[in-house]
Parts: C-alpha cells; structure tokens; sequence
C-alpha cells in the first residue's frame, strides 16, 4: 500500500503541475482570443461605417451617371434638331461635341471609380472573414484544452438544479478504490460550497472559499478541494 500512496502522490504532483500549465495556457488565450475580439469588433464597426460610406457615395456616383447619360441625351436631341441650321450651329454644335467628349471622359472615370470601390469593399469584407475564421479556431483550440485539462485532472462539471448549481466531480482520489467519485456542489452566484460527499468539516471548506474569493483562481479552488477530499480518505 506505501508504493501506491508513493505513486499516487507522484502523479497527483504532475497532475498538479500540468493543471496549473494548462490553466496558464487557458488564460493566456482567454487574453489572446479576448483582445483579438475587441480588435475585430472594433475593426468591423470601422469597416461597417467605411462600407456605409462606400455605398453612399456610389449611389451618388451612379446617380451622377445616370443625370449625365440624361444630360448626353438631352444634348444629342438638340445637335439633332440644330443639324437643319448648321450655318448658323456650326460653332454650337463643335461645343455640343466637346461637351458630350468631356461628359462620356466623365462617365469613364467614374465607372472605373465604382470599380475601385466595389474592390475596397470585396477585400474588406474578405479581412472580416478572416478574423471570424481565426477566432473561430481559437475557441476551438481552448475546448480541446479544456477536455483534456479535465481527462488529466479526472476532473468532470456537471451544471442543473433550480439555482443553476455546479457540481465538480473528481475520481482518483481514493487510494483504495480509483473510481469511486467524489464531489462538491457550488453556488457560482454566491461562491457557496452548499454540499460535498464525502462530508468535509465546515471550517476546512469556508476557509477555501474564503481563500478563493480572494485570488479568484478556479484552479486552486479544485485543487484544494481534491486535497481536502484526499485528507478525509486517507484519515
């Protein structure tokens, strides 16, 4: 039985020690992911106001093209009937040619600009589904983390109950018998430990909960738990 126990502590240690690794890791992506969120909220509400922007000064460029297509009509119709008085025309009509040359330069421009524009806005857009992708990795990542984090610690959380209770499951605890289950049952609104199996002394518990309002830290909350449940089988 004295090997066991050696060998179980030695694997609690590493147990231990790979918790708090993943528990770094945990929190270092929840900073990662979490800036990289607040970067692209704020990116797509500039990018939103940009394609806003965008947009409205491409229904003004069309509107633009379409008074011009009117303005190049209107025109056409009066060199047509003025052809009758070319004599008299012939210096209106030069006018008119030049007019039409310019406002035909004009429409040329400004297609090529709506062009540049629907560009702009194909590349944004494709920056905004870039972002969501690598977010979308991300959480992934952190979800496989968190599994194996729990397979390591033989750590499961079970959620119900009215008050919407958390119950923290732990099993290789008990030298004796490596899957019999332990657990306690938390408040997460008011941190409160309202039930453990195996009963744990009052004082013991409220002196972690204390503890763990202080730091905050859900890793040492299971981890003087388990110690605490360890302390109780092993008398």
């Amino acid at each position: 039985m004295s090997v066991n126990n050696s060998e179980l502590a030695d694997k609690m240690a590493k147990f231990a020690l790979l918790k708090e690794q993943l528990e770094l890791l945990k929190h270092k992506l929840h900073n990662y992911i979490s800036k990289v969120q607040n970067h692209t909220v704020s990116f797509k509400a500039s990018t939103d106001a940009k394609l806003a922007q965008l947009s409205k000064e491409g229904k003004e460029i069309q509107q633009s093209i379409n008074r011009l297509n009117e303005d190049k009509d209107s025109l056409s119709k009066e060199i047509n009937n003025e052809v009758a008085k070319r004599d008299s025309a012939s210096l209106k009509d030069k006018e008119y040619a030049l007019q039409i040359e310019d406002i035909e330069k004009n429409i040329g421009r400004m297609q090529t600009e709506k062009k540049e524009l629907d560009e702009e806005i194909n590349q944004l857009m494709n920056a905004i589904n870039s972002k969501k992708e690598f977010l979308s990795n991300h959480n992934n990542l952190i979800d496989d983390s968190i599994l194996n984090y729990e397979q390591a610690m033989g750590m499961r959380i079970e959620t119900g109950g009215a008050d919407n209770l958390l119950s923290f499951v732990f099993w290789n605890v008990d030298p004796d018998n490596f899957q019999r289950e332990v657990y306690f049952v938390m408040n997460p609104q008011t941190y409160q430990i309202v039930e453990t199996n195996p009963t744990l002394e009052k004082k013991k518990v409220d002196n972690i909960v204390d503890s763990f309002k202080k730091h905050k830290e859900v890793g040492y909350l299971w981890k003087d738990m388990r110690s605490a449940f360890k302390e109780k089988l092993f008398g």
